[in-house]
């Protein structure tokens, strides 16, 4: 049976004075915002084109409804200033004036709190069925959890005879060491290396919610950030390696989805944790063990951005700073139409070409101070990466730590250094230029100041793609993940 999955995000988000007959004017009311999301990918699937999705919730006396905005393969909307509470929610999913698909489930708004609420939405054939799981997602103290939600039915049996773990309940669990997944040194990529002592337990359920908890078996905790590192190459395990048609973007028919509503949905597009799970779920999909999910690894990465989420146990937060230079050009018959959007995109997030000027030659440099308030633990990866006849490279406080001319890649890890400045230098004649580097640290406070581009010389130029943007920083502890500046 094909399933629409519908994810529901609850988040009491602040407190509001208002006047009240059952309270004094200055009592606080909590209220919170509702997002919902839909994937309309199993619908296409299996022949549907969903003009409408409706949906409708209600508590008490109390009931509101709004028909969710559709943009090419999903849908989404947002109550706004609900009461803390339980509600009823009913979902109702058109093909023109054809009712195709509907589903129901509750979920309570709790004060502090962010609830995941999972509906999934079965397509009528005969009697309605319909399942329904909700609840919240807790993490196990000193790991770093992360879980999207894929939309898939899974052969359990068939993935454990594969990954030789084991199945409790619903899920299959195994386990693998970080160290495994490292990229053999090369002619065209100086990687670094994992360290040996981070583990990680993946769970795949039998309706497609996949995750990754990592822990550490030493005390260095600053081993286990190097999972958070932004752009980070790895490489599938040897006996579970999926195909091109699953990796290469050549294979991808659609355009390459380029709506990220902000720059933690990027991160989490390439972030190591995706990386490694796109080839564990590629492969597995592969084999035939899921049905009705992701099919190429770019749909896997676009759920990773948009239907998930990175929770911290550690007894700490963690903070995560993120900037570099990436630039694209077209100026090559190869270059794929499909991912130009998407490129395009980025190109105006990380570029200081001239806006909309694609197949400019150019120096680039990029440079920010950085101020880490007492910090107790650090990994910062640098990643200098560019084409043939580009280059790139990264210092840290002065000193050069990355440098990359021709093709392809130079990464490094630093889990000792305290980083104060930090400046990029990139030259592209065609094709990709893209260093980049991820702070990660536990400290009592991180900010960045005196962030500043060059283009050929110029200081911030005026007609810059990106406009001088400011180094992302994001927050991580037990709640999820949030942008700071």
């Amino acid at each position: 049976m094909r399933h629409l999955l519908l994810i529901l995000s609850l988040v009491t988000l602040s407190f509001l004075i208002h006047c009240s007959h059952k309270s004094s004017p200055t009592e606080p009311q909590e209220t919170s915002d509702l997002s919902v999301n839909m994937l309309l990918k199993p619908a296409t699937e299996n022949g549907y084109n969903v003009t409408r999705v409706h949906v409708k919730i209600t508590r008490n006396t109390f009931t509101d409804s709004m028909d969710l905005t559709i943009n090419g393969e999903s849908a989404s909307g947002t109550f706004t200033d609900l009461k803390v509470g339980v509600y009823q929610i009913e979902v109702w999913v058109y093909e023109d004036t054809t009712l195709i698909a509907t589903g129901s489930g509750t979920g309570e708004v709790k004060a502090g709190q962010t609830v995941n609420v999972t509906i999934n939405v079965t397509f009528l054939t005969g009697n309605l069925g319909v399942t329904v799981n909700w609840g919240s997602t807790t993490v196990e103290p000193n790991t770093i959890f992360f879980e999207v939600e894929t939309g898939a039915t899974v052969d359990l049996k068939g993935v454990n005879s594969i990954v030789n773990g084991k199945i409790n309940d619903n899920n299959v669990e195994w386990e693998e060491s970080l160290s495994s997944y490292n990229v053999p040194v090369a002619s065209w990529i100086q990687p670094a290396e994992f360290p040996e002592d981070v583990k990680l337990v993946f769970k795949l359920s039998n309706q497609g919610k996949f995750s990754v908890k990592a822990y550490c078996i030493t005390e260095n905790y600053e081993h286990l950030f190097t999972i958070l590192s932004f752009r980070k190459r790895c490489k599938a395990i040897d006996t579970r390696s999926p195909s091109d048609k699953w990796t290469k973007g050549s294979y991808y028919t659609n355009d390459v989805p380029y709506d990220f509503k902000d720059l933690k949905e990027y991160f989490f597009w390439d972030f190591l944790i995706t990386r490694i799970l796109q080839y564990e779920y590629g492969y597995l999909y592969e084999q035939g063990c899921t049905s009705g999910g992701p099919s190429h690894s770019i749909d896997f990465k676009y759920l990773c951005s948009k239907y998930s989420s990175l929770l911290n146990g550690l007894s700490f937060p963690i903070s995560i700073v993120l900037s570099g230079i990436i630039h694209q050009q077209a100026d090559y018959s190869w270059f794929p139409e499909n991912e130009k959007k998407f490129a395009e995109w980025r190109n105006s997030h990380f570029s200081m070409a001239p806006k909309d000027v694609w197949d400019l030659n150019f120096s680039g440099k990029r440079y920010f101070d950085i101020e880490i308030t007492n910090p107790k633990r650090i990994c910062t990866f640098a990643d200098a990466w560019n084409d043939n006849s580009n280059s790139s490279s990264i210092k840290i406080n002065g000193t050069t730590v990355v440098s990359r001319t021709y093709c392809c890649g130079t990464e490094e890890f630093d889990f000792s250094t305290i980083p104060n400045k930090i400046e990029f230098n990139a030259y592209s004649v065609w094709s990709f230029i893209g260093p980049v580097i991820t702070i990660i640290t536990q400290a009592d406070n991180v900010t960045v100041s005196n962030w500043h581009e060059e283009r050929d010389g110029v200081v911030d130029p005026a007609d810059s793609w990106d406009k001088n943007p400011k180094p992302l920083i994001l927050k991580v502890d037990q709640n999820g993940t949030s942008i700071v500046n």
